[in-house]
């Protein structure tokens, strides 16, 4: 998971692998990294854009009891550390999350009216971010461009 919100994917499942017993979330479901070598450094967290299915490596979370969906995300991303200290050894040496673990964890929830604040603030700093990326992206393909044109080829 690169990226904030899943809104395509690479892989799609058939309806009958669908029906075989295949997990299948809504929007607004937030995924999180649950068993992987990356939860020796990271904690991925990302939102689904759409309706999909997940693998065994992941935890699809679903808000509820007066938790907005986009700040649970949020607050997950905030609390990397806080999660990174819930990663165990597998009997096989790779790393995971236990789901006692995921459970226990308390998450501390104001109103509704200020998590929408947050997720607010948060949001229009993430456009923000976008766009800068988008931006220096740009500028990198100028660059790549303008050496093209200024630095001769050898042989």
């Amino acid at each position: 998971m690169r990226v904030d919100t899943v809104a395509e994917t690479q892989e799609w499942v058939t309806q009958k692998g669908a029906s075989a017993g295949s997990r299948i979330v809504d929007p607004d479901t937030v995924f999180i990294v649950v068993r992987g070598m990356i939860l020796a450094h990271s904690f991925p967290v990302a939102r689904a854009g759409i309706r999909m299915a997940f693998n065994q490596d992941l935890k699809g979370l679903v808000a509820h009891d007066g938790v907005l969906p986009a700040y649970l995300f949020y607050w997950l991303q905030h609390h990397v550390k806080r999660c990174l200290n819930l990663v165990t050894d597998s009997s096989h040496g790779t790393k995971r999350v236990p789901t006692e673990a995921i459970q226990a964890l308390a998450i501390e929830c104001p109103s509704e009216a200020e998590q929408r604040r947050v997720v607010e603030v948060a949001e229009a700093h993430d456009r923000l971010l976008h766009a800068a990326e988008e931006e220096v992206n740009a500028l990198r393909v100028l660059r790549h461009a303008l050496l093209t044109e200024l630095v001769p080829d050898a042989g």
